[in-house]
């Protein structure tokens, strides 16, 4: 994730020279990874679970890794986070007086994401029979819920310190409802603006090219993944950016983060496959890429794939990275849909 200030300016709103973030159209970003797994790290130490006369002590702490974003639009402030977290641990049953059953082991939590407390667990018993199952089945579940109040606690501290911008006012971007028209020359305008974006066929070019491929599998199903990446009101609300389609079907022109990315809509097939001529402003001109989205079932997951063909070699680094800053995780931070990627 882009610390503030660090964002990629194209992939935001560029209608003010000096990249001021007006009103806080879109995300003010604070990257609290690092400070994040320190104080994971810090509460974890300690960590004691106590049901009836069964007590397990977490002893050491082997693991903090992942991530934490905040993200902050006019006031109000979101934490996207994922953790995998590692932890040994010493359990006592005290049977009767002077009687006791004692198990070490480890504990594992996979994905511990945000507004989601149902984390994968690998739990692992040194020598494990019929009399340590209490203590494991006390670790499974109780130990969600004391992971979860740490995150919540950690949150309340990370509000008072992450800075809120304040808007500025009288200054305006782009009016949300002016229509868009498409005019000669296969080009877009929005409303009255007299900045017209070429949205022309791609051309052959010699610049050095490469290509993305990723594939990220969310944990919903096709069609309501679809529908977030074809409507141009829910592309603005996840981007918090201008998203502007002349026609939601093939041959429709669209642009999004106000003007800075232009195309056009080559396949929609609801549901299966989104593929877009599309290219940043700032690429060579009439320099265009290749996007497929190609959406699979799996069960109550979708696999989605990305195809980005033709990406300038000296911008391809930001463009990588921005389709997971920009797009996967703001869809998760909004809607709660969690995800995993693979670059390949």
């Amino acid at each position: 994730m882009a610390k503030v200030g660090e964002q990629d300016s194209r992939w935001i709103v560029s209608s003010r020279s000096d990249g001021t973030n007006v009103s806080n159209w879109h995300w003010a970003e604070k990257n609290l990874s690092n400070s994040m797994k320190i104080r994971v790290t810090e509460k974890l130490q300690g960590l004691e679970l106590v049901n009836g006369n069964i007590t397990v002590l977490f002893t050491e702490i082997e693991k903090v890794d992942g991530d934490m974003t905040a993200m902050n639009r006019k006031g109000k402030t979101k934490y996207v986070y994922d953790f995998n977290i590692k932890m040994k641990w010493k359990g006592v049953i005290n049977v009767t007086e002077g009687e006791k059953v004692e198990a070490t082991g480890s504990l594992e939590l996979i994905d511990v994401m945000v507004d989601d407390d149902d984390y994968q667990q690998k739990i692992i018993v040194e020598n494990e029979d019929k009399a340590k199952y209490p203590i494991k089945d006390t670790i499974k579940k109780h130990v969600n819920k004391k992971i979860q109040k740490i995150f919540d606690d950690l949150i309340e501290e990370c509000n008072a310190s992450v800075s809120v911008q304040n808007p500025t006012d009288n200054v305006k971007i782009i009016q949300e409802d002016a229509p868009v028209k498409i005019i000669e020359g296969s080009q877009v305008s929005l409303g009255n603006s007299t900045s017209a974006k070429s949205v022309e066929k791609p051309k052959e070019t010699k610049t050095d090219v490469r290509t993305i491929k990723q594939t990220i599998t969310f944990e919903v199903p096709p069609q309501p993944l679809y529908e977030f990446l074809t409507d141009e009101r829910k592309i603005s609300a996840f981007t918090q950016a201008p998203c502007k389609f002349s026609t939601i079907s093939p041959g429709g022109a669209f642009e999004m983060f106000g003007g800075n990315v232009v195309g056009t809509q080559v396949i929609l097939e609801a549901n299966k496959k989104i593929e877009q001529n599309w290219r940043f402003s700032s690429w060579p001109e009439n320099h265009f890429s290749n996007v497929k989205l190609e959406f699979t079932e799996q069960g109550s997951s979708c696999k989605l794939t990305l195809t980005q063909t033709g990406v300038p070699s000296n911008d391809f680094d930001r463009t990588k990275s921005g389709w997971e800053e920009y797009f996967w995780t703001r869809i998760r931070g909004i809607c709660g849909w969690n995800y995993k990627i693979t670059h390949q």
